[in-house]
């Protein structure tokens, strides 16, 4: 069985789970609530059902991203499960919004809560059913790398926070006779509304596209730099298009005296190792560099020099040295990271400046060619 048809059977599997406990504890709770006049857990009961709603889209999400890649999409329907996770959220914030302006009208006009023994334990019953639930979807969620079943998850456990509220307001009301049933039940609306918003922000990450895991970055580098006359790698950029669908390609530094054809052979070893220890498909373009010329070696390293000077966190690749008859062009791309504190017009202004004073130094005149990269890992 593959990676994908077994996230599809898990993911199956644990939404059928999510859809038959959160029923069942829907039906329990607006049983409990209309029983107690508790606006509080009729809110929490609410919840239940918006997660009845969340376990059906994940069921369909999990469905539809386990088809084969076709003519139409060629890297497969895996991130569909984050669309489904997008539905999920708008599903619960609905639900939050509802409930908070159904506890709201009951703070104007609260209404006389009947507390009773049966009430109280079947709260207790369902908080037990929903850390159960919690502890069995985040799992699986970890397991198979599912945003939409960690989120689930996740939620299960707000639920508990959310029903343990409810409780409390029975509580008050049972030894003080004072009934906070409203406010409590917009408490709960706020955590609904906090778990809609927790999973859009994980659903739109990998949709508006964010690095990919360090781990896996620092494993492809070392797998590529361990090929046999691989000496560097840069541009290496992770295409995420659903878990279990992930594609990269890099470029890897070689010396540019070395035998092409072996060379080749060595780049579909790695690429044949990142898939198998990895599953994740990459294409990697070789760039051959000068490593015998002195000269070349000389001026990279002072060119590193200058760039680490200015900041330490700057890198630069595909360094080449042109000469011509009135000048020597270096010609390399800059890695800019995101966090840097200089504007990319200052880090080339220094550059060039210190590339000037080298000229002058050195007796020969010295050109940059600067092109600006940004990280994409």
């Amino acid at each position: 069985m593959s990676f994908i048809e077994e996230r599809e059977k898990i993911g199956t599997r644990a939404s059928i789970v999510g859809i038959a406990v959160n029923t069942g504890l829907f039906i329990l709770k607006f049983l409990l609530g209309t029983m107690m006049h508790s606006m509080a857990v009729i809110a929490d009961g609410f919840n239940n059902l918006s997660d009845v709603a969340s376990s059906i889209v994940s069921l369909i999400g999990f469905k539809v991203a386990g088809k084969k890649p076709d003519a139409k999409h060629p890297f497969g329907y895996g991130r569909i499960e984050y669309i489904s996770a997008l539905v999920v959220s708008f599903l619960i914030l609905t639900t939050g919004l509802s409930v908070i302006k159904d506890s709201f009208s009951n703070i104007l006009k609260p209404t006389e809560l009947s507390v009773t023994m049966i009430g109280f334990v079947g709260l207790l019953i369902s908080i037990a059913a929903k850390i159960f639930l919690g502890f069995y979807t985040k799992s699986l969620g970890k397991k198979i790398n599912s945003v939409s079943l960690t989120a689930s998850g996740t939620d299960a456990f707000n639920d508990v926070i959310a029903t343990l509220a409810a409780v409390v307001s029975i509580v008050v009301f049972w030894f003080f006779n004072i009934n906070i049933d409203g406010y409590i039940g917009c408490v709960v609306a706020l955590f609904i509304i906090k778990a809609g918003i927790e999973v859009v922000v994980d659903a739109l990450g990998p949709l508006l596209g964010q690095s990919a895991d360090k781990e896996i970055v620092d494993k492809i580098e070392e797998l590529v730099l361990s090929g046999k006359g691989i000496v560097g790698i840069h541009d290496l950029v992770v295409h995420n298009y659903g878990p279990g669908r992930i594609f990269a390609s890099a470029h890897a530094e070689i010396p540019s005296d070395c035998d092409l054809l072996g060379m080749h052979e060595i780049i579909d070893q790695i690429e044949s190792k990142i898939y198998n220890e990895l599953n994740i498909e990459i294409t990697i373009h070789f760039d051959p560099i000068d490593i015998n010329n002195e000269k070349l070696l000389e001026m990279k390293e002072k060119i590193a020099k200058i760039i680490t000077d200015i900041d330490k966190n700057l890198k630069f690749h595909d360094f080449r040295m042109v000469s011509g008859y009135s000048q020597t062009n270096l010609i390399f791309d800059i890695v800019y990271p995101y966090d840097c504190k200089l504007k990319e017009e200052a880090v080339l202004q220094q550059l060039k400046t210190k590339v000037d004073e080298l000229s002058a130094s050195s007796g020969m005149k010295y050109f940059v060619v600067i092109k600006i990269d940004y990280p994409k890992t």
